[in-house]
């Protein structure tokens, strides 16, 4: 928690809000070029590490910069240009309501059997009773007993891992699961981060870890250290904000017509592709997953399965058989909806 406070007070005090252009405003030829002659120079440096690139992309970035300054300005004038011409000139009110199109846009509410959901604390809290309902209790009460119990005849060997136990005899600590992480590690996983993702409760970015000094990333190692050596994770960990999305074409007041995303804490989601690296690896080099299973494996891709069931088919054509394909998905309905389903023939 201090970590992320001083972040967060670091990057208020070094940021600047981030203006951007419409989306519906297309850039001029001549700064896309200067554009994309960055992104070349960018391509090529990490092709060739060759650092003396940087002050041509320096300097790319400040033309790019000034461009974009002249052209914003030039924009906002072209816009504007009615207002200057008084009340009498017939885009005078069409510019001003485009300028302040949506500002003061009310919030749909939400319908539900109590009543209509104004504020943003009704709507919250229909949101979590409504999730909590759906989202919880969904699975047979004996599934966790069952489910553990396979697992354990599976892999008997993971008795070293028991929770109850400190990590500390040498066949465990060397485990390649369980070995402390290193600053090679994590700084490798780090320089993989895709930027423009949503931050979680604690507000940091991947453009803001990226730019973290080593002593803050040693800092953060040893947090992830102590998190395996004890098999414990922090509650501030597990603290998710829930963001609703629109589903398309649904009725915006009801509370189904929404999907739910749990962002979680940037933290936690390195540390999380920490485990996760560690677990792939594993599994690929001691041979344990299916090898038809091609999702979320490097260099594999479902197509394959897709090629395959499509030549699987065309076999039994030519030999003149049938081909059987079932499709199994574990979806959970209402009654209500389950009737909904079966009249439109689901």
């Amino acid at each position: 928690n201090k970590i992320t406070a001083l972040c967060n007070d670091a990057i208020e005090k070094s940021s600047t809000p981030f203006k951007r252009v419409s989306d519906k405003l297309r850039l001029p030829p001549d700064i896309l070029l200067l554009i994309r002659s960055r992104r070349h120079i960018r391509r090529k440096l990490a092709k060739t590490n060759n650092y003396a690139l940087r002050k041509e992309i320096n300097e790319l970035n400040k033309a790019i910069k000034y461009e974009l300054n002249l052209f914003k300005k030039q924009h906002y004038i072209n816009q504007t240009e009615p207002l200057n011409k008084g009340p009498g000139h017939p885009r005078f009110w069409p510019t001003i309501k485009k300028l302040f199109k949506n500002r003061n846009a009310p919030l749909t509410p939400l319908i539900t059997d109590v009543g209509a959901m104004t504020t943003p604390l009704e709507k919250a809290n229909a949101f979590h009773d409504y999730f909590k309902e759906i989202l919880t209790n969904s699975h047979h009460s004996q599934f966790d007993s069952h489910f553990k119990t396979q697992v354990d005849n599976q892999l008997p060997n993971l008795d070293p891992l028991d929770t109850t136990k400190n990590f500390t005899t040498n066949a465990v600590r060397n485990d390649p699961l369980l070995k402390p992480i290193s600053l090679v590690e994590i700084n490798t996983i780090i320089s993989k981060l895709k930027n423009g993702k949503a931050p979680g409760p604690d507000g940091l970015r991947y453009e803001h870890i990226k730019h973290f000094p080593n002593n803050v990333i040693c800092k953060i190692m040893l947090i992830f250290n102590a998190m395996i050596y004890t098999a414990y994770i922090p509650p501030c960990f597990k603290k998710t904000t829930i963001a609703v999305i629109p589903k398309v074409g649904k009725n915006l007041t009801s509370v189904t017509a929404y999907r739910p995303i749990a962002l979680a804490p940037t933290l936690n989601k390195l540390f999380e592709r920490v485990i996760t690296n560690r677990l792939l690896k594993f599994t690929i080099e001691n041979n344990i997953l299916h090898p038809q299973q091609t999702a979320f494996l490097p260099n594999r891709d479902t197509t394959e399965n897709t090629v395959h069931a499509a030549q699987m088919i065309i076999n039994n054509f030519n030999s003149k058989k049938f081909t059987l394909i079932m499709s199994i998905d574990c979806l959970l309905y209402t009654s209500d909806a389950a009737d909904e389903h079966r009249d439109v023939g689901w």
